[in-house]
């Protein structure tokens, strides 16, 4: 079994990032990038790590939390063909640049729906998702996966 590794890197490595210009060559230190997202490191989010030894990716807890909304919203709207369709529309302009260049924004089409939250405290990881629609229906768990090598996230 994999262990899951929580990473505050505000905490571990005591900064934020920063740029930083070195005096003798005059170049800038560049962020580190974490996560399938390409994004940097952001003081206000906890980092996830793969712990597959052929992996050991940082992940975002929102791109985590992200992909087990998705997952659990396309398993309640297999049957609603509008539903569907904006999800894949959503999921188009996730992976298309020239939408994300154009500053066109697409909201989640579970926002609103759903939301959900990480537990650490048991094995595998889990999002516990709430179903905001029906206050009455119990949430519901989704394993976690990494978003890179989908191993499951112990």
């Amino acid at each position: 079994m994999e262990t899951v590794v929580q990473f505050h890197e505000k905490e571990d490595l005591g900064t934020w990032y920063t740029p930083l210009r070195c005096l003798i060559t005059d170049k800038t230190q560049e962020p580190r990038i974490h996560c399938i997202c390409g994004n940097a490191y952001n003081p206000d989010k906890t980092l996830v790590a793969c712990s597959n030894s052929e992996c050991k990716i940082w992940l975002h807890d929102d791109c985590l939390i992200g992909d087990a909304l998705s997952r659990s919203y396309r398993q309640q709207i297999l049957d609603n063909v509008t539903e569907r369709r904006r999800l894949k529309e959503y999921l188009e302009s996730q992976n298309n640049t020239s939408m994300k260049k154009k500053g066109r924004q697409f909201t989640p089409p579970w926002t609103g729906k759903l939301e959900a939250v990480l537990d650490f405290s048991g094995s595998p990881t889990k999002a516990i998702i709430k179903d905001l629609r029906d206050e009455h229906k119990n949430p519901q768990e989704q394993d976690l996966i990494c978003l890179k090598c989908q191993t499951l996230l112990e």
